[in-house]
This record gives structure tokens, sequence and C-alpha cells, in this order.
């Protein structure tokens, strides 16, 4: 549901996010309902305004506002904390010759 390539949401909320000029936060919602409409674990909800989505993340309901979501996914990362997880860090400047070393976490990795 979120780490499919292509399809999943947050590949959806990128390419959404990309094309910010094309796209607006309930096109990424109808795309996200479109794809996962009928998965146990996503849902699509109306209400005043801008739509939610209801993910169930670990047995747990979590609603989201789709207001503002492409805009908060153009913030950028500091580099030098793109750096130090992607293992940079010596070239960043940020360390004592430990260029190369990579996070050994498989969810950091999956970033980059």
């Amino acid at each position: 549901l979120l780490w499919n390539k292509p399809g999943g949401l947050i590949h959806i909320m990128d390419d959404q996010a990309h094309q910010s000029h094309k796209k607006m936060d309930h096109t990424m919602a109808d795309t996200f309902a479109k794809q996962w409409g009928n998965h146990s674990s996503f849902k699509l909800g109306g209400g005043s305004g801008f739509l939610t989505f209801t993910i169930c993340h670990f047995n747990d309901l979590v609603t989201y506002s789709s207001e503002a979501f492409l805009e908060c996914n153009l913030d950028a990362l500091n580099p030098n904390f793109v750096a130090l997880l992607c293992g940079t860090v010596a070239s960043a400047g940020l360390g004592d010759g430990a260029e190369g070393v990579e996070s050994l976490n498989p969810f950091i990795k999956g970033f980059f």
C-alpha cells in the first residue's frame, strides 16, 4: 500500500508533487482511491472542503487531510541529514573518514 512502485501511496504522492503545476491535493486523493480504493487498509473520506483518507498503520487507523499535502511533500531535507543517512558522512564534512558507511536500518535505506 505504501511502498509499491509504481502505484504505492508514497510513489503517487511524489509523482503528484513533482507535477504540482498540474496536480492538486484532491487529484492526489482521487488517485489514491483509484489505485487502492478496494484495499482493506485504505479508505477515502469526504467532509467539508478537503478530502480525507484513512490508512491502517499496524492495526490502528490514522486519518489524514489532503489539505496542503503535496506542498508539504516538497519541503527540502537538510543536505547534511541526507548525507548522514546515505553514508556519505565524510564527503559532507560531517565525519572523520566514515565515507561509504551506510545506515543498517532497512527503513532508512529504503528512502535512498
